[in-house]
């Protein structure tokens, strides 16, 4: 049931209620079991509508919200590290090991001696 029903209801109970007798109330009240400890046994009816409100957390919010967010930045950071790890540097690794299995620097110098790139040993 939504509060505002149960708001209505009161309500209702009370306009019907000419004695404005709070135990007819509170007996009604108290036989809707998901509400009844929210009504205020001591209290006026109309106080009702401001106990079915959930008392805010006042205390300990940035120690919650911190917690929630250092774990999501946790799991955030680890699964960009692991991505970059397997989708950049590990294919890096292996097209560098691919190159230099079969590279040849004496080779690759005498192409670019024979190409006039260096100033200090000019083509023969």
């Amino acid at each position: 049931m939504h509060r505002t029903t149960v708001a209505c209801i009161v309500k209702t109970i009370i306009a019907q209620n000419k004695k404005n007798d709070l135990s007819v109330v509170q007996k009604i009240i108290l036989s809707i079991p998901k509400f009844s400890y929210f009504f205020v046994l001591s209290g006026n009816p109309a106080i009702m509508s401001a106990a079915l409100l959930p008392k805010p957390q006042m205390r300990r919010l940035l120690a919650r919200r911190m917690k929630f967010h250092l774990l999501g930045a946790f799991l955030v950071s680890m699964t960009s590290a692991a991505l970059y790890k397997f989708g950049v540097a590990e294919p890096r690794k292996r097209a560098y090991a691919e190159f230099y299995k079969n590279y040849d620097p004496v080779k690759d110098f005498e192409t670019m001696k024979a190409a006039g790139v260096f100033e200090c040993a000019p083509p023969k």
